[in-house]
């Protein structure tokens, strides 16, 4: 088993220079950090250092796998990049700081647990890498990073090789997250100063942009998350982190990926007018007794109408979301369904992942309605 070779004491001062501020900054920092530009210009030029780094690491990967290297090669050449990329890093707690805020206590007791891992082997698991990071792999690269340039200076090359292993398995496992994690960081810095606000930031990122690839998924996140009143600063924010992805020389996804979410987001202001116009609906319903009265509102229904655009309308869905906005009524159903189908007919195009998913719903919308209205005339007859 390898040992860590530092002391406590030499880890507090590490962890203190790399999240040295000045206090006027400090002081001036208050409790709402939501929506409050902050000054990220000398941490982002750091990052836009370390940012050429991986995207020629990652260059050099696609490029000798078109030329057929195997990928032990691959895997050298990516450990000597690494390892050069961190002595010419001046700043990483700056970037630190840009990506996640000015915790000390957080970040000793994720570095104990970092170097818990690493001491475990020369080969650490990605996996348990991310989690002693607090499942942040963007997070985890930095703080390999500062493990590794810590190492360095004081000669201790098992913990540095066990780092650089790190960041190796690290990329393989979750490049393109931290990729998306350092790519945006300066959009997300420049959104708020909350250390809580830049991990849902970052999160919301990864699952609906790298994981999902979907503009109907982020922006239900964002209505999720933020309600009304933030949506738009939300968006804004997702939009300028979008374009620093793409202008990085090592973007989370391809490009074509990322172009094309750009074009869905970009409709995404239209959003705001299915909002309003649902809960005109809805309003306008319940004020008539047409349907029941009820908390939920525009968002919500236009939550429910963004997970059509993203998997498809089925009968089960229907059933719900008539259920839930317009009660056990098949009368109060059948008008609540006519006033949604012109809602979901209306939704920007690019919010739907398959182009086919809007003529089906609205064909499976109808033929519903179509049911309803001749149970509600073959009652009428009986009676």
């Amino acid at each position: 088993m390898i040992k860590v070779q530092s002391s406590f004491q030499s880890q507090q001062a590490l962890v203190k220079t790399l999240l040295k501020q000045d206090s006027a900054s400090s002081r001036a920092s208050g409790a709402d950090a939501r929506a409050r530009p902050v000054n990220t210009q000398s941490a982002a030029d750091s990052l836009t250092d370390s940012l050429e780094e991986l995207g020629a690491i990652f260059g050099e990967k696609v490029e000798k796998s078109t030329k057929g290297l195997n990928r032990r090669q691959i895997n050298t050449q990516h450990l000597r990049s690494n390892r050069g990329a961190v002595e010419r890093i001046e700043r990483l707690g700056e970037l630190y700081q840009m990506l996640d805020g000015q915790q000390q206590d957080r970040l000793e007791t994720r570095m104990n647990a970092l170097k818990s891992v690493l001491a475990k082997g020369p080969e650490p698991d990605a996996g348990e890498l991310v989690e002693a990071a607090d499942n942040d792999p963007a997070r985890c690269n930095l703080m390999l990073r500062m493990v590794l340039r810590e190492a360095d200076s004081r000669g201790d090359t098992q913990t540095a090789n066990a780092a650089s292993h790190g960041l190796e398995r690290l990329d393989e496992q979750f490049g393109d997250l931290v990729r998306a994690g350092l790519n945006t960081a300066p959009a997300i810095a420049s959104f708020t100063t909350d250390p809580a606000e830049k991990q849902g930031m970052r999160d919301l990122y990864y699952n609906g942009i790298v994981k999902h690839q979907s503009p109907s998924v982020i922006l239900d996140s964002l209505l999720e998350r933020f309600g009304r009143e933030q949506f738009m600063p939300g968006l804004r924010t997702l939009q300028r982190a979008l374009s620093e992805d793409i202008a990085s020389l090592a973007p989370s996804i391809s490009a074509r990926s990322l172009h094309k979410i750009q074009l869905g987001l970009s409709e995404a202001g239209q959003l705001t007018h299915l909002i309003a116009n649902s809960d005109k609906l809805l309003d306008d319903l319940r004020s008539r007794g047409k349907i029941p009265p009820s908390a939920l509102g525009g968002i919500e229904m236009t939550r429910r109408l963004l997970n059509v655009a993203e998997t498809g309308l089925q009968g089960r869905d229907i059933n719900a979301i008539g259920k839930e906005f317009a009660g056990e009524k098949p009368e109060a159903q059948m008008i609540f369904f006519n006033g949604l189908l012109p809602l979901m007919n209306n939704m920007p195009p690019m919010l739907w992942r398959d182009r086919n998913h809007r003529p089906e719903a609205a064909k499976l919308l109808r033929s519903v309605i179509g049911m309803l209205v001749d149970n509600e005339h073959k009652a009428a007859a009986k009676g």
